[in-house]
């Protein structure tokens, strides 16, 4: 169902659950992720709604595969393990515009978490 062709701009997301409404305090620190490492990509976050249980919270417009790899990485090593991240249970992963369509769509989280496991986390 997705597509394996990287050469495009990446998303990051994290997808969350709703009841623990943290969506504004993950957005306020992947901001701050952006502006402290990634400053002149000029990255935004967005908040949506996922489902009826999750929630997202996306950073775009990562303009390469290369760098969206190196924000998942930041993120990883710095920012995962502190709050509001270490109190929740989250998915985060890196997608292309392509494919961000076609998982909001189609709701499709544990497809694309083993598309991104493939093809991501070689």
């Amino acid at each position: 169902r997705f597509v394996a062709s990287f050469d495009e701009p990446h998303y990051f997301v994290v997808v969350h659950r709703i009841a623990d409404q943290a969506s504004s305090a993950i957005s306020q620190r992947l901001d701050a992720l952006g502006q402290a490492s990634f400053k002149s990509l000029k990255l935004v976050s967005t908040n949506l709604i996922f489902d009826d249980q999750y929630a997202m919270t996306f950073v775009g417009d990562l303009p390469t595969q290369k760098e969206a790899i190196d924000y998942l990485r930041e993120f990883d090593s710095r920012v995962a393990g502190e709050r509001p991240f270490s109190t929740l249970n989250f998915h985060n992963f890196v997608i292309t515009k392509d494919n961000f369509n076609i998982f909001y769509r189609n709701k499709a989280l544990d497809e694309y978490l083993s598309f991104f496991d493939r093809y991501y986390k070689k």
